[in-house]
């Protein structure tokens, strides 16, 4: 009763943001997934695999139940950025019959700032680690694994800056824009949360110095992604063991699927450290 009382009250308060009977609204993603995904239709339209790689995140947004004050702008981002995490799975038109608010989003996008583009894939990126329950097993608590995965994004992409791939001017603004929104919700509890964030960030950054290099000047990335599940999600490494090398892959493949966000497509393995 409760999430069908809340999935009502989410469509109203989207039909009254985005027919500007109000100026903002507080949904949270568990409202805005099940207004603008059915799973009727995906039951039909997709594979079992597929099905099932949907339902599975499909379920994680659904357990999200804090909500965010957002206006037009905003609400259309969450939709965009939710769309075009559940299209790694397939096409957005199998999991819905009606395109008309990402259709919206999809018009809004086109006039984004980079730095919006760099800190969106940021959190695509995070949403993506934190619902891959099989990483997660040895975890620290919510707040610090929060923070470990800011961290981790903020180190890849600020290496991209650094070889100047993307601007470091919309990287930083990027940034602040993402430490707000953590700040705002997730990271509330904390005294100094930036703090918090820069110490780990430098934890990270030495840690990777020492032992991701591939040569003297050039970062491996894979090696990254090896140095976060064993340092920053307390999973033990073992190539031996198949699963110890499926999170590697796991966390890999999101780092690559991150550049891709954040370069318009490409990708890159080594990235020079000097």
């Amino acid at each position: 009763m409760f999430n069908l009382f809340s999935s009502l009250l989410g469509a109203k308060e989207i039909k009254d943001l985005v027919e500007g009977t109000k100026e903002t609204v507080r949904l949270s993603d568990s409202q805005i997934a099940g207004e603008i995904f059915d799973p009727e239709v995906a039951s039909e339209e997709l594979n079992n695999d597929e099905y099932d790689a949907f339902d599975e995140k499909f379920r994680f947004y659904e357990g999200r139940k804090t909500k965010k004050e957002c206006d037009l702008g905003e609400f259309l981002e969450r939709v965009y950025m939710l769309v075009d995490e559940f299209e790694e799975i397939a096409p957005y038109r199998k999991m819905t019959d009606n395109t008309e608010i990402y259709d919206m989003a999809k018009k809004e996008h086109k006039k984004e700032d980079q730095s919006d583009v760099i800190c969106r894939a940021g959190i695509s990126f995070m949403n993506r680690i934190l619902s891959a329950g099989e990483l997660l097993v040895n975890s620290p608590d919510s707040t610090r694994l929060i923070i470990n995965i800011y961290v981790y994004y903020k180190f890849i992409t600020a290496m991209i800056a650094h070889n100047k791939i993307i601007d470091e001017n919309d990287t930083r603004d990027a940034f602040k824009k993402f430490e707000d929104y953590l700040i705002g919700d997730p990271l509330s509890t904390l005294y100094d949360p930036k703090t918090d964030i820069a110490s780990a960030f430098s934890a990270i950054s030495n840690q990777a110095a020492r032992k991701c290099q591939r040569t003297a000047n050039m970062l491996d990335v894979r090696l990254t992604a090896t140095l976060f599940c064993e340092v920053f999600l307390g999973l033990p490494i073992d190539f031996n063991d198949p699963a110890n090398f499926r999170n590697v892959q796991t966390v890999a493949a999101a780092v690559f699927d991150l550049q891709k966000g954040i370069t318009g497509g490409k990708i890159y393995e080594q990235l020079r450290i000097r």
